[in-house]
């Protein structure tokens, strides 16, 4: 591993080329398309409030690149993925911006939310933890699928930032809604918040993230979680341990607090031990 996160950096430092080369072209695309009445702007628009250029005054923007790329992520399966970077300069740039995003310390109130047949209820806190041996039963038994970042079966835990958006994350019809506080405190974790900076600070996986924001069902994409995975497989490279990304479900313009949280690794083993109280259903 530590040669691959040697050969990443590496690459992180060359990413500043395409960013460059990228930037002049959208500079200038803009510059045109304010001199000329008939300016064409394709935008992309997600239930999340955030959006992005395609196309301006009939120049291809970085978003078309990045839609481009969360296509061709989505039809794959098994990729080595070095060898994906390597050929493809527009992912040195996520390389590189995955890398400026990191920071050390994450804290703070977080919530899980379950979905419980009306008159049943959780056993307690535990149910809201998969124990190694529980998620290898579940992972086995061939109800598990590929989640938004956990690729092949590996034990993530997601959290959110309010019980409100716990809710959302777990809302089926005809269910109870059950929610269990924790309090994180991790000083020596790596984590990535791609919090509302993201689209100005981190435009690349901004976009890639747009590109593939659908909720379950919803997606014309073969598999749009693969793009989610990348960033997990990024993760794993330089030891990140935990992403705070945008809820797909809300509008952040009008919820600015609603993020979702996914721990890894031993950030996730420490965080099992930071649940507070009993679980409470959210009415």
């Amino acid at each position: 591993m530590w040669f691959t996160r040697l050969l990443l950096s590496g690459i992180a430092y060359l990413a500043v080329f395409p960013e460059y080369v990228a930037s002049r072209k959208f500079k200038a695309a803009s510059r045109r398309g304010k001199k000329e009445s008939a300016r064409l702007s394709m935008r992309v628009l997600r239930k999340s409030g955030r959006e992005g250029d395609h196309i301006v005054d009939n120049a291809l923007t970085v978003n078309f690149s990045l839609q481009a790329l969360v296509k061709e992520l989505s039809a794959t399966e098994c990729v080595n993925w070095i060898l994906f970077i390597i050929r493809r300069p527009v992912t040195w740039v996520i390389v590189r911006q995955l890398r400026n995003a990191m920071r050390h310390h994450i804290t703070g109130s977080f919530f899980r939310g379950r979905a419980y047949d009306r008159g049943e209820k959780p056993r307690d806190s535990g149910d809201f933890y998969w124990q190694p041996d529980a998620w290898q039963t579940h992972v086995s038994s061939g109800r598990w699928r590929p989640d938004r970042y956990n690729e092949r079966g590996q034990r993530v835990l997601y959290l959110s930032t309010t019980a409100r958006t716990a809710f959302r994350e777990s809302d089926k019809a005809g269910c109870a809604q059950f929610i269990q506080r924790f309090e994180v405190d991790l000083p020596n974790t790596r984590s990535v918040i791609l919090d509302h900076e993201l689209e100005t600070r981190f435009p690349y996986i901004h976009y890639l993230l747009l590109n593939s924001e659908y909720l379950p069902g919803e997606s014309h994409l073969p598999n749009p979680y693969r793009a989610t995975h990348f960033l997990a497989f990024l993760s794993a490279c330089f030891e990140i341990d935990a992403i705070e990304y945008p809820c797909v479900k809300v509008n952040h313009k009008e919820y600015p607090d609603e993020f979702n949280l996914v721990l890894f690794r031993k950030a996730m083993e420490s965080a099992g031990r930071m649940m507070v109280g009993e679980p409470f259903e959210y009415k």
